[in-house]
């Protein structure tokens, strides 16, 4: 498998999801097809993870992106942002009403260079994704799609270790 960047090396810190969602969410005003978006935030948790706070906001931002290039009226756009945790992981969705993907593109669009957008993509971007998520973070990265109603990207990262007390001498 190729690899477009060097997951070692970076920094990895404990964190609340909802904080760097908020982040994200905060950036969005400054982005000309984001701003036109209606982005709705929805945290049922908090969990605290193990993250590089910029990589996992390079993978957010993307898919945001994403999503609003896949609606037909940006303006009449949802992308929701649901946060909840499951019994090791810090679960991220971003769910969108956009026009949605066919089974055959849903399948190969983790593939590098596979791209729906033409001249305007090298295709890298999703690969990207999950590189930084599987390799970089010991996540999962997956989609679910329906044509017509909109799409899933699911992201699943390792809960952070509590610290263990008790053990010094």
């Amino acid at each position: 498998m190729q690899q477009y960047w060097k997951p070692k090396g970076y920094e990895m810190e404990d964190r609340p999801l909802v904080a760097v969602l908020d982040e994200i969410h905060s950036f969005t005003r400054f982005d000309s097809l984001l701003r036109r978006v209606e982005i709705r935030r929805e945290y049922a948790d908090n969990p605290v993870v193990r993250l590089n706070r910029d990589k996992v906001k390079q993978v957010l931002l993307n898919l945001l992106r994403n999503a609003a290039q896949a609606m037909a009226d940006p303006s009449r756009g949802l992308i929701r942002l649901v946060v909840q945790q499951e019994a090791e992981y810090g679960v991220v969705k971003v769910i969108d009403n956009g026009s949605g993907m066919s089974p055959e593109i849903l399948a190969r669009i983790f593939e590098p260079f596979f791209s729906t957008k033409g001249e305007e993509s090298m295709g890298l971007g999703l690969d990207i994704c999950r590189q930084i998520i599987e390799q970089g973070h010991g996540g999962q990265i997956w989609a679910e799609s329906e044509v017509g109603t909109g799409t899933t990207f699911t992201i699943r990262l390792p809960l952070a270790l509590p610290p263990v007390h008790g053990t010094e001498g």
